[in-house]
């Protein structure tokens, strides 16, 4: 079964349009950034979601380490279980 019939294609004879086209794709990128006052990364170094970590060893000491809003709060187990949620651990 033959999908295609003729895979002859001349690439070489078409890399100028080829060229042309990869310049004309790049200008047009260049100037929307500088009409649109440079690429907008979108990354916020203030604030931002809280992080949590779980850290547990083998014998069961296990801590609860929280970062929001520059703080860091630990949360020591006190039992033989440690839970941790999505959900905030300190109160606001």
């Amino acid at each position: 079964m033959q999908f295609l019939a003729n895979t002859n294609i001349d690439f070489i004879g078409k890399r100028k349009p080829g060229y042309i086209f990869s310049i004309g794709l790049i200008l047009v990128g260049m100037i929307s950034l500088a009409l649109h006052g440079g690429p907008r990364f979108n990354i916020d170094f203030e604030g931002g979601p809280p992080i949590h970590y779980l850290l547990a060893d083998a014998f069961g000491n296990a801590a609860l380490f929280e970062h929001y809003q520059g703080e860091i709060y630990i949360y020591r187990n006190q039992t033989p279980w440690h839970q941790a949620t999505n959900l905030y651990s300190f109160s606001v």
